[in-house]
């Protein structure tokens, strides 16, 4: 995240004022040290996450999704990182929100 908001101020564009209502601000949430509990590597389903992240555009993933935004965040930035509250992390970082809790059909567009 550090990385595309120092790409953002080199294309004039304000880290603090992000999204489509300018109402983000990345910065301040980059300064945050969270634990990290899962880290997702969504590469093969990049398409998929892309569009259901438009359903929510306003919020941020809309503006980084096309131009060279995109691009750099599918060739550095395909992950996401989640800290869990319940059940209580074991402090081992998972790489599958849902392994050994249910069985999933495989992912496929509706």
């Amino acid at each position: 995240m550090r990385l595309m908001m120092r790409i953002m101020r080199l294309l004039g564009r304000d880290p603090h004022k992000f999204g489509k209502n300018k109402d983000i601000d990345l910065v301040a949430i980059a300064e945050v040290d969270f634990p990290t509990d899962a880290v997702i590597d969504y590469r093969k389903v990049a398409d998929i996450r892309d569009e259901a992240a438009a359903c929510h555009a306003s919020q941020s993933a809309g503006s980084l999704t096309g131009g060279i935004f995109g691009w750099l965040r599918r060739m550095i930035a395909s992950k996401e990182i989640y800290m869990r509250a319940v059940p209580p992390p074991d402090g081992k970082v998972e790489h599958d929100l849902f392994q050994d809790i249910a069985e999933l059909p495989p992912l496929r567009r509706l």
